[in-house]
This record gives structure tokens, C-alpha cells and sequence, in this order.
């Protein structure tokens, strides 16, 4: 591996460092609209989990993927990155699954046949 790669790879991180605050802030964002959506289902979820992917696991999957030669950028690799934030919604029972599901497709309209 060349130093232009490594060098890319910290570019990267460097623009996820400066953007903590507006990962947190989308972050409890999306937790309370989820918090929202799922209000009365107060028997069926049992907790709402959020995250912001660590740095190494950035870095890890920079390297695996290989953004450094899909992406021009640091900036659009880090834009091109669709698991910087994750929510994980836990249901009392496997049945509750399609349920909730069905509930988000249609809160979200994301119904295509």
C-alpha cells in the first residue's frame, strides 16, 4: 500500500472528527423520530438503540471496500458512507418484526411493488 491511500483514509477520518457534533445531533434526531413512530406500541418495542460508527470501524471499512479508488474526495467517500448512523429497534416477540416493519413502510412510504 502507497502513502496517497493512507493519506486519503485520514482525510477521511479527519472530516468524520469535525462532524461528531452534527452525527450526535442527527443521531438523537432519528432516535426521537423512531421514539415518535413507535409511541403506541408501547407493548411491542422494548428499546430503541442508536449508534455512530467508531473511527476504526470507519477506517476498517474504508480499506475493505475500497473508497479510496471509488471516490475522488475524501468529502464524497464520507458522504457515500450509509452506516455512519444505525438504529437497532427491539420487539418483544420474532412476530412483532413484520408488524413493526409494515408500520415503518408505511409511516415512510416506502411501499413499492
Amino acid at each position: 500500500m502507497d502513502l496517497p491511500l493512507f493519506q486519503f483514509i485520514e482525510d477521511v477520518l479527519a472530516l468524520y472528527t469535525q462532524s461528531q457534533k452534527e452525527y450526535r445531533q442527527a443521531e438523537a434526531n432519528i432516535r426521537l423520530v423512531f421514539q415518535q413512530i413507535f409511541a403506541t406500541q408501547d407493548s411491542d418495542i422494548l428499546n430503541i438503540h442508536t449508534r455512530i460508527k467508531a473511527a476504526d470501524s470507519l477506517r476498517e471499512k474504508l480499506l475493505r471496500n475500497k473508497y479510496y479508488l471509488q471516490y475522488q474526495t475524501p468529502q464524497q467517500a464520507l458522504d457515500n458512507i450509509h452506516d455512519l448512523i444505525g438504529i437497532t429497534i427491539e420487539c418483544r416477540f420474532i412476530r412483532n418484526e413484520a408488524e413493526l416493519f409494515q408500520q415503518l413502510r408505511t409511516c415512510f412510504d416506502l411501499h413499492h411493488t
